[in-house]
């Protein structure tokens, strides 16, 4: 057999799988399945890794920082650069 086929049945059992769970913004493993495929597209070197600003709260818990969590979460939603070398950013603003 082809390795895609297999690769295919393997997503198909996971979609069923009551033991896996996909965030609902992605909804199905398909989506999660497309979305490791479009990652391979990124060169490494354009990769970064990045912690959400976190806080303790009552309990030992940890969530997220108010302001700084959501200007990180922004930034990734608007796809700007957490390293500062946001190609696209640049040119906008040398026009």
């Amino acid at each position: 057999r082809h390795p895609l086929e297999v690769v295919a049945q393997v997503v198909e059992l996971l979609d069923g799988a009551d033991a896996l769970t996909v965030d609902e913004g992605l909804g199905t493993v398909k989506k999660l399945y497309d979305l490791g495929n479009d990652l391979k597209r990124v060169p490494t070197g354009r990769i970064t890794m990045a912690t959400m600003p976190w806080e303790y709260a009552e309990g030992g818990y940890v969530v997220p920082k108010e302001g700084d969590a959501d200007q990180t979460f922004s930034m990734v939603r608007n796809d700007i650069a957490l390293d500062g070398k946001d190609k696209k950013k640049k040119e906008k603003e040398k026009s």
